[in-house]
């Protein structure tokens, strides 16, 4: 299923580590999904802001997958957070059977330039292997209800892994670990991919939202990675 996508993605078996720091939280397999805070999520969301992305409730939302997950058999299929997380399934020695989904991060902050906020909302994703991708849902509000602008899925820590998606000047910036690593983009340079714990550079893209979709303006710009571990650090 999705998690057969992500193995042909990432094709990296072995225990899940991710270390708890700044807004990240790192897990082994074994993990139950209860000891998976919520992290990082900075303002809940309140049905007294009537007319606003924020009156949504996405901790218990309904998502549709982001391509790279979707089963080609049910392509129109959808996952349900519940309290912020879809807890994966296990099978009988503890291995994971299928993906669990965890709300890392919901900011708001106006990214198609029209004065109004829209929801930057950041999913991590418990594959059962080793790779750390996540997804990024991108939702604005029309006529009282939640309309998805943009969602995708970054790879896995050093190698286009996220770093931060946030908005600037009413444009959307995305940031991912690696050099030359763009959303939806094949990479350039392997120097990255053989220390996925510690990247050295990161790459910036700025977007602004056309009417239908996000195009990308100017180059992407490479830049240092001030410290080696894969973190989201957004500011």
């Amino acid at each position: 299923m999705h998690q057969e996508n992500f193995a042909r993605l990432w094709s990296v078996f072995g225990l899940l580590l991710i270390t708890a720091a700044c807004s990240v939280v790192e897990r082994g397999t074994n993990a139950s999904s209860s000891q998976i805070p919520s992290a990082f999520v900075r303002q809940k969301e309140n049905p007294s802001h009537k007319g606003s992305i924020r009156a949504i409730d996405f901790r218990n939302f309904t998502y549709p997958w982001v391509v790279e997950l979707v089963d080609p058999a049910k392509p129109n299929e959808t996952f349900t957070l519940r309290n912020g997380e879809r807890p994966e399934t296990r099978d009988e020695r503890g291995f994971v059977n299928e993906m669990g989904i965890f709300l890392q991060n919901i900011s708001y902050a106006d990214v198609t330039g029209d004065g109004e906020e829209e929801a930057i909302i950041v999913l991590s994703v418990l594959t059962g292997g080793s790779a750390i991708p996540h997804c990024v849902y991108i939702y604005t509000l029309q006529d009282d209800n939640p309309k998805l602008l943009w969602a995708f899925s970054t790879g896995d820590r050093a190698d286009g892994g996220l770093r931060c998606v946030y908005a600037d000047r009413g444009e959307l910036v995305v940031e991912l670990y690696g050099r030359g690593r763009v959303v939806g983009k094949q990479a350039k340079s392997l120097e990255d991919q053989i220390g996925l714990c510690c990247p050295k550079f990161f790459t910036r893209t700025r977007y602004r939202w056309q009417g239908r979709a996000f195009q990308q303006v100017g180059e992407a710009v490479t830049l240092p990675q001030n410290h080696g571990s894969p973190l989201v650090t957004c500011p």
